[in-house]
């Protein structure tokens, strides 16, 4: 089932999950006064540079995605990427929503943007 077109691409919907090009993700549904929830379980960029032993670049290609969130007033929780984990979590809120200071963000070994789980 085609659900939508992006730059030309199609996001096919399985159950909950869907699939868009190499990419693999879960969307969680939306509940009013919540975070919007969704994880990338499959990302070819990822795999590509753990291939071929490219990973230092990953933190480059990821940690954008924080400062997009930052300039639409948002604040992007993310405990792991497809890059040092098994999945690309993503967890979006309001930048004042109390949810933010229950995970507080670092800079991992290799230079990602990440957050603490919850307190």
């Amino acid at each position: 089932m085609r659900l939508c077109g992006m730059r030309g691409h199609s996001i096919t919907r399985l159950e909950s999950r869907f699939v868009w090009n190499d990419y693999k993700m879960y969307v969680a549904p939306y509940e009013k006064g919540k975070p919007i929830y969704y994880e990338f379980t499959e990302c070819s960029v990822a795999e590509f540079a753990r291939k071929y032993d490219l990973l230092e670049v990953m933190p480059a290609l990821c940690n954008p995605d924080y400062t997009a969130m930052e300039l639409l007033h948002a604040k992007l929780i993310r405990t792991t990427t497809c890059a040092n984990g098994c999945k690309c979590d993503y967890m979006i809120c309001g930048d004042e929503d109390e949810y933010c200071c229950k995970h507080p963000e670092y800079k991992d070994e290799q230079g990602c943007r990440r957050n603490l789980r919850g307190r």
